[in-house]
């Protein structure tokens, strides 16, 4: 099983640190970024499935961070906001945005444990519902599919249950568009089938005793 990608995106030093400490012993990839600008570098090459991001940074701030990365809930990823200098409006934004998980500084050890295996559930169970919903819209377009082919063939057998003009000599039949065709050809057009030619007893009878 591939190990979840971390990526830590925050400017202070010892924050980082602290984090490495907390979740070194844990099977996670780690990846730490400064900034935001540095953190969607990182998000682009190694596709984290949890960001852990602080909201107060130089160059790109969380927020800013995040109206560009526009997380929605089909992402294959979670963000955690961590940050020392949360105000209530700050707090609303990052929900408004998709943001589900926020902790405070000091790193709380446990919780933010807590937080990373939660959002790791949370992904794994959406990937199966994606998945699900995917099979199922297969499965979906496959009946359309076949609905729409015993539409087919329903309209082509009562083309053939309908009254047929055939000429009285040649034998061939008058489509619906006014065209004379042979028997067989109007059958292959009606019906998308070629004939496959054999004899029948009475002829065969015929072609023996002549």
């Amino acid at each position: 099983m591939k190990e979840p990608v971390i990526l830590i995106i925050d400017d202070d030093d010892s924050v980082r640190e602290s984090i490495r400490t907390i979740l070194r012993k844990e099977k996670y990839q780690l990846y730490f970024a400064e900034n935001g600008k540095e953190g969607l570098t990182l998000v682009k090459k190694h596709k984290p499935n949890v960001i852990i991001l602080d909201l107060k940074m130089p160059v790109l701030d969380g927020p800013k961070f995040l109206s560009l990365l526009k997380p929605s809930v089909t992402d294959n990823f979670s963000v955690i906001v961590l940050t020392g200098y949360a105000s209530d409006k700050s707090i609303r934004d990052c929900y408004k945005t998709g943001v589900r998980f926020f902790t405070e500084k000091p790193v709380n050890i446990y919780q933010l444990r807590g937080m990373i295996k939660s959002a790791l559930a949370i992904e794994d169970y959406k990937e199966d519902l994606l998945l699900e919903i995917k099979v199922r819209k297969k499965a979906e377009r496959k009946l359309e599919e076949t609905i729409e082919e015993l539409k087919d063939a329903i309209q082509r057998i009562k083309t053939l249950e309908e009254l047929v003009p055939m000429c009285s000599y040649c034998k061939k039949i008058r489509t619906e568009e006014g065209e004379w065709v042979e028997a067989e050809e109007y059958i292959r057009i009606q019906t998308k089938s070629h004939l496959l030619h054999s004899v029948c007893p009475d002829c065969k009878k015929k072609i023996l005793s002549g």
